[in-house]
């Protein structure tokens, strides 16, 4: 009986402050181990976060990169098609001379009337763009009886603009005929007429005036 009472004896303080505190170390030890596995994870995710932001990093970079090439490749081209446009002008220019030499060539000697031949023709683009026309004439015989010298007709003036009109119309007419869009237009108000370099009149008034008519 006596052995079955010192079952019920109570622990002595001694060992429960040792249980105790056993059991206060296993909890430390599991909250430092929890501890460090939220360390650890947060060192991961922060990888993690840190691969991500170098590879957004490395995205913007990239399309920094194509950006700049794209806006050289722009300039390039503005610079490009700034060169064509100045070799499409020299084009033009050099097209216009060569037009304007021909239409001269052709109808030097090539417009005849029964009163005049076309001995030379300038065609002369002024700054505004548009023509000024000068025909010198040689005149036909039965003119040059008539012919007085500087310019001057034994003709009724009448006669001597309906015969100069005849021959502006038919020069006109030659030059419209091969006329091309872009080239100089003629130009009804800049028309020049003289015979053998002397003025007989001009169209600057919208119709044909002899010289003597604006004296």
């Amino acid at each position: 009986m006596e052995n079955d009472l010192n079952l019920f004896e109570p622990i002595p303080k001694q060992a429960k402050e040792s249980k105790f505190r056993t059991v206060m170390l296993i909890v430390s030890f599991v909250i430092a181990l929890a501890s460090l596995a939220g360390v650890a994870l947060l060192y991961a995710k922060n990888g993690e976060l840190q691969t991500a932001s170098e590879r957004q990093q490395t995205l913007i970079d990239d399309q920094k990169s194509e950006i700049t090439a794209i806006r050289k490749s722009a300039a390039s081209f503005k610079e490009t098609a700034a060169k064509i446009v100045g070799v499409e002008e020299r084009t033009f220019e050099l097209a216009r001379g060569i037009f304007i030499l021909y239409m001269q060539h052709d109808m030097e000697g090539g417009v005849v009337t029964d009163d005049f031949t076309v001995e030379k023709l300038s065609l002369d683009v002024q700054d505004n763009g548009k023509l000024s026309i000068t025909i010198d004439v040689d005149n036909q015989p039965q003119m040059s009886l008539l012919y007085n010298g500087q310019g001057s007709y034994e003709l009724a003036d009448r006669e001597l603009r309906a015969k100069s009109t005849a021959l502006i119309r038919i020069v006109k007419a030659r030059y419209l005929n091969s006329f091309t869009k872009g080239l100089p237009e003629w130009n009804d108000k800049g028309v020049f007429l003289t015979v053998k370099n002397y003025e007989i009149g001009d169209t600057r008034s919208g119709t044909f005036t002899l010289a003597g008519d604006k004296k």
